[in-house]
């Protein structure tokens, strides 16, 4: 009888391990066994919920949520072989970098100053392609305001003979299409008013703008 009975517990762990090679994790050795029977089943539940666990903190890595974080550094290795909660640690610590560093380039950006970049140094793989891909952004946002911006000190020292210039698309293209315009506009204003001005240095008063 009690060899039939660490039969009937090596079947149901068995049926138990299938399931979780299948990554079927609905359902753990239940029952109460004797001896090395029941070492084996709670073996196998302790995996059963380890790996339950990983899948708990993997959901919510996919939702954002990264408060297991300190739960995984608490853990640190479960052995010296272990890998898999190292491997799962650095993903999340990486992930939670990458969100900080997007956050303060973010804010940095909001405050105004648009010459910061993040460090792409600090990634690998497609996370170094978000960085690239955000500093790459800012790159196209500041360098049509860095254009403007020189042309209008240009404007203001009383340049009008400044284009912007750049080969820039969608609204930037706009924005230095409407900026020539309106330069173009104001020097033939100011060359119309000149030239009048000066006829009547020379004494000719039959004029109109």
């Amino acid at each position: 009888n009690a060899c039939l009975d660490g039969l009937s517990a090596l079947s149901v762990a068995d049926h138990t391990l299938k399931l979780m090679n299948k990554n079927d994790l609905t359902q753990p050795i239940e029952g109460n066994f004797d001896g090395i029977f029941g070492e084996i089943s709670q073996s196998i539940n302790g995996v059963h919920a380890q790996l339950g666990r990983i899948v708990d903190i993997c959901n919510h890595i996919s939702n954002g949520d990264l408060s297991d974080l300190d739960f995984l550094r608490s853990i640190g290795k479960r052995s010296e072989n272990d890998h898999l909660v190292p491997a799962l640690l650095g993903m999340t610590e990486t992930i939670l970098m990458l969100v900080e560093e997007t956050r303060s380039m973010a804010q940095i950006a909001i405050d105004g100053d648009l010459n910061n970049r993040g460090d792409i140094t600090k990634f690998q793989g497609e996370y170094a392609t978000v960085i690239e891909g955000f500093n790459l952004t800012l790159d196209a946002v500041i360098d049509p305001i860095t254009a403007a911006s020189a042309t209008l000190n240009e404007l203001a020292e009383g340049n009008l003979n400044i284009t912007m210039e750049g080969d820039f698309k969608g609204q930037h293209g706009k924005i230095k299409h409407d900026m020539n315009q309106t330069i173009e506009f104001l020097r033939a204003y100011v060359e119309e008013i000149t030239d009048t001005l000066e006829e009547m240095s020379q004494g000719n008063f039959d004029l109109e703008i």
